[in-house]
C-alpha cells in the first residue's frame, strides 16, 4: 500500500507546463488526486483522481482530502517544486514523532520574510480531515501558540498556513521542520 497521496487544487495555473516536468517522478510514483476549478486539464494524465469542479481552492482541498486512502498527505500547489528526498524525510520524521501531525518547509526565494508553507506540507490525512476548515475571507483575532504553554493573541491577515499551523497547536500536536527549500514558479518565465 502506498503512504502518500498528493493533493493538487488547480485553478488558472500559470506555470502547468513547468511545474509537471520538475514534479513528474512523484507525480508518477504517489497516488495524486486533482480538483480542476480551471486549467488544469493537463494534469489528468498523470492524476490517480480527477475531478473537475468550480470551487474556491479551500473547497478544493477539502473534497480532495476526503477521497485520499493512504495515512498521510503532501498538500502540493501548481506552483511549487518538490525538492529531492523531502518527501522521504518528512514521511520518516512524522513516522517517528507520534506528536507531530505536519512537516514543512520554507520556500527558496520568498526573501527575508519567510513562511513555512502550507502548499507544500505532509499531513497525517485523518488529522487533515479532522482540522482542515479554512475560509479565505476572514480577518480575525487568533490565539497563537508561541512556546509550550504560551499563547498570544494577534490580529493577522488569515493565511491557510497560518490557520493550519494554529489549528495543529490547538490540538497540542506539533509541526516539524526539514532543512529544505522548494521552489516557487511565481515569478519564473514559462
Amino acid at each position: 500500500m502506498k503512504k502518500l497521496t498528493i493533493v493538487i487544487p488547480v485553478k488558472d495555473p500559470k506555470f502547468l507546463g513547468e511545474f509537471m516536468k520538475k514534479n513528474r517522478r512523484y507525480l508518477k510514483k504517489y497516488p495524486v488526486i486533482v480538483v480542476d476549478s480551471n486549467g488544469g486539464g493537463d494534469l489528468k494524465e498523470l492524476a490517480t483522481v480527477y475531478i473537475t469542479k468550480n470551487c474556491t481552492m479551500a473547497k478544493a482541498r477539502s473534497l480532495a482530502y476526503s477521497k485520499v486512502e493512504t495515512p498521510f498527505v503532501l498538500n502540493l500547489d501548481s506552483d511549487v517544486i518538490i525538492p529531492k528526498r523531502y518527501i522521504v524525510r518528512a514521511l520518516a520524521l512524522l513516522k517517528k514523532n507520534k506528536d507531530m501531525g505536519a512537516v514543512s518547509i520554507f520556500y527558496k526565494d520568498i526573501g527575508s520574510i519567510g513562511a513555512l508553507e502550507y502548499g507544500i506540507s505532509i499531513w497525517r490525512t485523518e488529522l487533515l480531515r479532522e482540522l482542515y476548515d479554512y475560509n479565505p475571507i476572514k480577518l480575525k483575532l487568533d490565539i497563537v501558540w508561541i512556546a509550550p504553554g504560551k499563547y498570544t493573541q494577534l490580529e493577522v491577515p488569515y493565511s491557510e498556513h497560518y490557520h493550519m499551523w494554529t489549528r495543529l497547536a490547538s490540538k497540542g500536536l506539533r509541526l516539524g521542520t526539514l532543512p529544505f527549500r522548494a521552489r516557487h514558479l511565481r515569478g519564473v518565465e514559462e
